[in-house]
This record gives C-alpha cells, sequence and structure tokens, in this order.
C-alpha cells in the first residue's frame, strides 16, 4: 500500500464525489426519486471508524446503510475501497417502500 500525497488525495476526493453522484444518481432513477447528495467525506482507516466518525458527526445512529465495494484500476494503480451511503430516515423510508413497490417484496 502507497500514501497518497495532498494532490493524490484531492484527485480521489474529487473521483470519489463523481462516482458517488453516479452511484446516487442511479439509485434516484431507478427508483423515480430525487436525491440530493452532500459533499463525500474521504477517509483512510478502519471502516469501524469512519462509520463511528461519521454517524458522531450525524448525531445519530444508522441501522442501515448501502455498501458499494469499489475497485479502481487506472494505469496499473489500483485503488480498493468502500463507498458507504448512510440515508437520513425520510429519505431511507421511502426508498424501502419503493424497493418493496417495484420488487413486489417485503421490506422492513
Amino acid at each position: 500500500s502507497k500514501t497518497m500525497g495532498e494532490m493524490e488525495l484531492s484527485a480521489f476526493s474529487e473521483m470519489s464525489n463523481i462516482i458517488v453522484g453516479a452511484y446516487l444518481n442511479s439509485i434516484a432513477d431507478m427508483f423515480s426519486m430525487k436525491l440530493l447528495p452532500q459533499p463525500p467525506l474521504t477517509a483512510n482507516d478502519m471502516l469501524q471508524s469512519v462509520i463511528d466518525a461519521i454517524l458522531a458527526e450525524m448525531g445519530k445512529a444508522a441501522d442501515d446503510m448501502v455498501i458499494i465495494k469499489t475497485l479502481i484500476n487506472i494505469s496499473g494503480n489500483t485503488v480498493e475501497g468502500s463507498f458507504v451511503i448512510l440515508f437520513d430516515q425520510e429519505s431511507l423510508s421511502k426508498i424501502l417502500m419503493k424497493i418493496s413497490e417495484k420488487y413486489e417484496i417485503e421490506v422492513s
């Protein structure tokens, strides 16, 4: 594993912003919804530590989240990571309702 410098972290943050936007747009399109994201936070730590820090900042707990494992390879340089998407309770309820309607399954 390599340590990223300031320029690499900045580029990675921008790339993450673009990818998260694409993921959220796909979810929004799939369920005919409008999702308004906050700027993503880039962190390099153990997943639980990152989640704890995010939840502390949000001031609440989250029982459900979307985790998207991602592997990015650019010119032989590979970055492996996870995108963690947390929804506020109202948005999560709407998404679960849409999943239930679309796939005719019961979700809780």
